[in-house]
C-alpha cells in the first residue's frame, strides 16, 4: 500500500474492521438507505509516519456524508467540555481584534463561546445542515466548504480546526492555501485525535511527527504542541517567524507510533469481546449513546445478538431521538425512558461520559452496574 504523502511503499496495516458504518452518528430513516456497511483498514507509512485510511471511500461517497453531516450540539448540552483545550490555547494566543476563522465549525459554538468572552472579528465556514444553527445565534457562517478562494492573501490572523483535518481529502493542498491566507504574524490552530479514531470519516491519523515533516514542506513550523484525552494540539506559525523556537516532542519514534496503533486495536479487540459477553451474560441491559463509538461498537455485536435481543439505546441529544443507529437499525430513544426503572447493567458509549453520569444524577433511576466504552 502506498503511501499518500511521501509515496514509499514501505507501509503496515495497523487496524482492520470488516463492519464499518459509512456514517456514524444516529440518522433519519431517509438517511439510512444510504447507509452502507463496509470493511475498514488503516496503514502507517514507515518512512514518513502519516496514517491513513487504506479503504478510503469515494468522492462521492464522502461529499453525500458531509452534506449531510450532523457532529455533537454543545448547544442542546452534548460535549460542551470537548470544546475547552482549544478555547484556552486560542484564548492565550489570540487578541481580542483577530480575525479568527473556524474551519469545520459545525453549528458554531466554539465561535459563540468566543464572542462571549469579547472576540470581535469571527467567521466560520461549515457546509452541513448545522450551519444555519449557528447562522440562527448571529455568527457569521459562510455555508461552504473550505477551498482557497474564500479569503484574501494574508487576510487571516488566526485559522482554527477542531476535529477538521482529519476529514480532508487532500490536507496538504488545503494547507497551502491557508499558508498563502495566513496573515504575515497569524497562527493556525489545529486540533486532531492523537494517532486514533479509525472508521471510514477519518482519512488520516495524525501525530507530531509526520505534521512537522508537512508543516516544514510548505513553508510553516510547529511551536506549540499538546496531548491529553487522545487529542493533539498544534501551534503554526510562518517559517520565517524566528520569535518562535520549533517545537518538539520526544520519543515519538516509529516504533512508538507502531505499538500506540497495535495497542488501540488490541484494546477495540477486547471491547468488542466484553461487550458480546454482556449482551450474552445481563437481561436487563442498557446502551448510552448514539454517536461514533456507539455506532462502531453496536455494529460489532454478534449477528444473533442483534437479531434476537431488543435492545434499548438512549442518548440525551434530542435531535437523535427516534432515529436509527447506522449498520443495525435500533431506533434510539430519549434518555428519560430509563426514568424509575431498574437495570442490572448500564453501557456508555461515548467519550462525554462525565457529562452522561452528570445527566443520569438527574434521573429516578436504579442501576447495579456502569461500563464505560469511548
Amino acid at each position: 500500500m502506498k503511501c499518500p504523502y511521501c509515496g514509499s511503499e514501505d507501509t503496515i496495516r495497523i487496524f482492520s474492521i470488516d463492519r464499518m458504518p459509512t456514517m456514524l452518528g444516529a440518522c433519519s430513516i431517509s438517511l439510512l438507505r444510504h447507509v452502507k456497511v463496509l470493511p475498514f483498514t488503516a496503514h502507517l507509512c514507515k518512512n514518513c509516519l502519516l496514517g491513513f485510511n487504506s479503504s478510503k471511500l469515494d468522492r462521492m461517497e464522502l461529499q453525500f456524508i458531509y452534506d449531510n453531516y450532523i457532529y455533537i450540539s454543545p448547544f442542546a448540552g452534548i460535549g460542551r467540555t470537548k470544546y475547552e483545550p482549544i478555547l484556552e490555547i486560542i484564548k492565550k494566543w489570540c487578541s481580542y481584534n483577530d480575525k479568527i476563522v473556524e474551519i469545520g465549525c459545525s453549528e458554531g459554538y466554539l465561535l459563540y463561546k468566543l464572542r462571549e468572552l469579547g472576540f470581535k472579528n469571527l467567521v466560520g465556514v461549515e457546509p452541513s445542515p448545522q450551519a444555519d444553527i449557528g447562522i440562527s445565534y448571529g455568527l457569521n457562517i459562510i455555508k461552504s466548504y473550505y477551498d482557497g478562494s474564500i479569503f484574501l492573501e494574508g487576510s487571516v490572523d488566526c485559522f482554527v480546526m477542531s476535529h477538521v483535518f482529519e476529514h480532508f481529502e487532500d490536507p496538504f493542498s488545503i494547507l497551502r492555501f491557508i499558508k498563502h491566507q495566513l496573515s504575515e504574524m497569524g497562527k493556525i490552530i489545529i486540533e486532531v485525535p492523537y494517532f486514533t479514531g479509525f472508521h471510514h470519516e477519518h482519512l488520516f491519523f495524525y501525530n507530531i511527527s509526520f505534521l512537522q515533516r508537512l508543516f516544514r514542506d510548505v513553508g510553516l513550523k510547529i511551536v506549540y504542541g499538546e496531548i491529553s484525552n487522545d487529542a493533539l494540539r498544534i501551534i503554526a506559525v510562518h517559517r520565517e517567524r524566528d520569535i518562535y523556537a520549533d517545537f518538539e516532542l520526544e520519543n515519538e519514534t516509529l516504533d512508538y507510533i507502531q505499538k500506540k496503533a497495535f495497542d488501540e486495536y488490541n484494546t477495540f479487540k477486547e471491547n468488542v469481546k466484553k461487550i458480546n459477553d454482556y449482551f450474552k451474560s445481563v437481561s436487563n441491559l442498557v446502551w448510552w449513546g448514539a454517536g461514533s463509538s456507539s455506532v462502531i461498537l453496536i455494529n460489532q455485536l454478534e449477528p444473533e445478538i442483534i437479531n434476537q435481543r431488543d435492545i434499548l439505546v438512549v442518548d440525551g441529544d434530542k435531535n437523535k431521538w427516534y432515529c436509527y443507529i447506522p449498520g443495525t437499525n435500533i431506533q434510539v430513544k430519549p434518555y428519560t425512558d430509563i426514568n424509575q426503572k431498574k437495570i442490572d447493567l448500564l453501557i456508555i458509549a461515548s467519550s462525554f461520559y462525565k457529562e452522561i453520569l452528570q445527566t443520569i444524577k438527574t434521573l429516578d433511576v436504579q442501576i447495579g452496574k456502569v461500563v464505560i466504552f469511548y
